[in-house]
């Protein structure tokens, strides 16, 4: 790990120590990232997992929810008028687009809205 994060902040070894005993960056970037993604990220310039085509599981489970949730507003209301059905429609695309501009490091704090939802 010590050498992935030297290459990708372009220090020393020996400075890599003394970084750590004072600079943040480097417990960041030991906690929230492997030795791995590091090197992949230096090799190709991005994180494969990370990037948003990636997550498009967790776009669905906000789509499958969204869907669950108009499922039982129609259930007590069979009659849901074509308003209500396009509504949903526009809020569940405004949440898919909102997520296309969503940086990767706010997918935790989307994670935990799926599960509260």
């Amino acid at each position: 790990m010590k050498h992935s994060i030297s290459k990708l902040l372009g220090i020393s070894v020996a400075s890599y120590y003394r970084w750590k005993e004072d600079r943040p960056i480097i417990s960041f970037l030991e906690k929230y990232f492997t030795a791995e993604e590091l090197e992949e990220f230096i090799d190709t310039g991005e994180i494969s997992k990370l990037e948003k085509n990636e997550y498009d599981v967790i776009k669905y489970q906000i789509l499958e929810k969204r869907i669950k949730k108009l499922e039982n507003q129609i259930n007590p209301k069979p009659n849901i008028t074509n308003k209500e059905l396009a509504n949903f429609a526009n809020e569940t695309e405004k949440t898919i687009e909102n997520w296309h501009n969503t940086k990767p490091l706010v997918i935790g704090a989307m994670i935990k809205q799926i599960q509260g939802e």
